[in-house]
């Protein structure tokens, strides 16, 4: 270990192991920076909250849902994804914005209407549908918020 000598550090004295550990520890913060922040965020600041459904009409080969929002914070829209869930089984489906021909526009900050959205999906083959948005926020990654996991079947 090293020593202090007249108020500085004298890194002679330490092992190898010792001065590689020093030498990674910044590579090793900053890389869990990169991996927690992104995840950290959407939990402590969404983009989008109250995310509430309010009508749902099941069609033969589609979906069609519309409720009210709150968006809290000024980001760029850049889409929704919806995924069917069925057994725990996660699959993409198609998501049509029926309320607007510009389908990545920006929305302004507070409580407002949206939909309806078709969410292209058999009804009877999957449990649920879960919406998930993205923003950006800043230039560094992508905001992802969970905004609703809706059940399709009773039980």
């Amino acid at each position: 270990m090293g020593t202090l000598h007249n108020g500085c550090f004298d890194k002679s004295e330490m092992t190898n192991q010792t001065r590689f550990s020093l030498n990674a520890l910044p590579f090793v913060v900053a890389l869990f920076l990169l991996i927690a922040v992104p995840r950290i965020e959407h939990f402590l600041f969404p983009v989008v909250k109250d995310f509430v459904v309010t009508g749902m009409v099941k069609e033969p080969h589609a979906v069609v849902i519309n409720g009210y929002m709150h968006k809290v914070r000024d980001c760029n829209f850049v889409g929704v994804q919806v995924v069917t869930v069925n057994d725990g089984i996660e699959v993409d489906a198609p998501l049509i914005f029926l309320d607007t021909q510009n389908n990545n526009a920006t929305r302004p900050k507070g409580t407002q209407g949206w939909g309806p959205w078709q969410v292209v999906v058999k009804a009877e083959a999957a449990d649920a549908i879960k919406l998930t948005s993205t923003h950006r926020c800043h230039p560094f990654w992508a905001t992802d918020t969970v905004l609703a996991t809706v059940p399709l079947r009773e039980h």
